[in-house]
Parts: C-alpha cells; structure tokens; sequence
C-alpha cells in the first residue's frame, strides 16, 4: 500500500544497519542465509522499516567482534550517527526511533536480529 514514488527515505540511512546484519549476523554464519527490508506505513507521518537477518545473533557476533578487537581495534559510528539523525528529525521526542529484537527458535538458539526504525515523515520536505 505504500507507493515507492512518493516518499523517499533520506541517504545512508538504512544502510548502516543492513551492512551489520551482513558483516557481523550473516557472514559469519554457515548455511542459509536471508536478510529482509520491509517498509510499513505506520500512520501519515511515520514509516517503519525492518531489516531482518538469520544469522548468528547478537551475543555471538558480539563475541566474534571482541576477538577481532584485540588484534585489530575499530570503532563503528554508522548506526549512531543514524540514531542522532532520526532524533533531530523526530518532532514528537519518542524514545524508541531505534530497536533492536533478537530472534530465537523455541529452544533458545538465535535465530538472527530484527532491526526496527521509525522514519518520522514531513509533507513537502521529500523525505
């Protein structure tokens, strides 16, 4: 129900969070891999966008990304540079423009990540 042509999403904003659920939830992974982005209308002036991946999971890239830390430091700005941005464009003051929901299977064995951004969108600004 969303038509492609009349919104438009301001650049690198879902991107930060798609290369993380490559880097570190499906790289790493053996075997299937899926990565999703879903754009929901949420009301007139809010758009949801979910990205999705079944990788390894949070707690265990964590893991891998401390190991890789100890001989080769690195700090991501990405996603928190995306998070102040969606802040400044967020009017209402909502707390959760950002979430994160880790996915696991009925024995407690990660499924992969949910990301959820809500978009807050301005009639005649383009966004």
């Amino acid at each position: 129900e969303i038509e492609p042509d009349a919104l438009k999403i301001p650049g690198m904003l879902i991107q930060p969070f798609v290369e993380n659920a490559v880097k570190h939830g499906l790289a790493p992974k053996e075997g299937s891999q899926l990565l999703t982005v879903k754009f929901i209308l949420c009301s007139n002036d809010k758009l949801r966008a979910e990205i999705t991946d079944n990788g390894i999971g949070r707690k265990k890239a964590m893991e891998l990304k401390q190991q890789q830390e100890k001989l080769l430091p690195y700090e991501s700005k990405g996603i928190s540079l995306v998070e102040g941005r969606l802040r400044l464009l967020n009017k209402t003051g909502e707390k959760d423009i950002v979430s994160t929901e880790d996915l696991y299977d009925n024995e407690g064995r990660p499924l992969g990540t949910k990301v959820m951004l809500t978009i807050p969108l301005y009639t005649g600004l383009g966004i």
